[in-house]
């Protein structure tokens, strides 16, 4: 959060950013949303978790830049490794990726801890893709409106959520289009 948590007497939780004189407190409900967003985790962690507690986490990307998202991920990541258990529930190719990059990084073998420095890992973000499972749900638009609940494949190079990647694929291709377009309108 680069600040840290409090909470007064009256048990209103305040935040004290790292860039400011330690005597400013701001009220939660005043700071940025990735404050809101994630001192609720933190005040959990710190002052509530148990080892092999159960943390739900809907949508954690919500107010979270990218590289915030990654960020986090790693740590859910370490969370798990020391006995939390984690159900989340993630429109977020970022998550989803970063999920699968630690999988992959648990499958290296030999001494790798040089090669996983360079790339921003250490040893205690592997995840063991045996510990994983992963459900897609799809929305059926008919008079029921029921909900079919698919398990994914996961393998040692994590998983795949087809429509995350069509959509992605479909974005690349009307980019590539438009630059075509573009580039041609324009020559």
């Amino acid at each position: 959060l680069n600040g840290k948590l409090s909470i007064t007497d009256k048990g209103e939780l305040l935040f004290t950013p790292d860039t400011v004189a330690k005597s400013r407190k701001i009220p939660i409900h005043m700071t940025a949303s990735i404050v809101k967003t994630l001192s609720s985790l933190v005040f959990y962690l710190k002052h509530i978790a148990e080892e092999g507690d159960l943390i739900i986490i809907d949508e954690p990307e919500m107010n979270l830049h990218p590289d915030n998202q990654i960020v986090l991920v790693r740590i859910l990541a370490r969370l798990i490794n020391c006995n939390f258990r984690l159900l989340i529930s993630t429109h977020s190719d970022y998550i989803i990726r970063e999920f699968n990059n630690l999988m992959m990084i648990n499958e290296l073998r030999g001494d790798m801890n040089k090669e996983l420095n360079e790339l921003g890992y250490s040893v205690e973000d592997k995840i063991n893709y045996k510990d994983v499972n992963c459900y897609f749900f799809k929305f059926r638009k008919t008079k029921t409106r029921s909900v079919i609940v698919e398990k994914l494949k996961i393998g040692s190079q994590g998983v795949t959520v087809p429509t995350i990647d069509e959509t992605i694929d479909s974005q690349n291709k009307i980019y590539e289009e438009l630059l075509y377009l573009n580039s041609s309108n324009n020559g």
